[in-house]
């Protein structure tokens, strides 16, 4: 179990907490979200898991809750769950692709995949505006890592 990303969940007084699960760049359907109080305590560790029929996730990194849903970022999609069910409400898919406010969360696409005993660069960094309807802008795309890492 890797803990990536937490947002504070207002509504029912606890953290949600993302879970990689795995490889962090590889679809294995294992991770998860978890329900944490502010004391530490747990109040479910597999809150939404992606083992579960109707659920989809991966790795789940950046999460944010934003006008009701959960937004997760999970390796080449965000997932969006309804708060405060957990349901799955949509996958949308973006080619490689963390999370803003208004009526859209921004994403961003480390631009990272897997090489001999670490990560290399994918050169897809980018940023994504997405909308809850599915609908997603690329911002920018620039091969940051690519550069740093030559």
């Amino acid at each position: 179990m890797t803990p990536e990303s937490i947002e504070y969940y207002a509504a029912e007084d606890v953290y949600l907490v993302s879970n990689i699960n795995g490889n962090a760049l590889a679809a294995e359907g294992n991770g998860f979200i978890s329900k944490i109080r502010p004391d530490g305590s747990v109040v479910k560790l597999k809150w939404i898991d992606g083992t579960q029929n109707n659920v989809h996730l991966n790795a789940p990194k950046g999460i944010e809750i934003h006008h009701g849903n959960l937004y997760v970022t999970d390796i080449n999609q965000i997932q969006i769950f309804a708060l405060p069910s957990g349901k799955q409400k949509a996958s949308i898919n973006i080619k490689g692709i963390t999370s803003g406010n208004g009526n859209f969360v921004y994403v961003t696409d480390s631009g990272l995949t897997a090489g001999k005993g670490s990560y290399a660069s994918s050169g897809s960094d980018a940023i994504y505006k997405v909308w809850p309807n599915g609908k997603y802008e690329l911002i920018i795309q620039d091969k940051i890592w690519a550069d740093l890492m030559a």
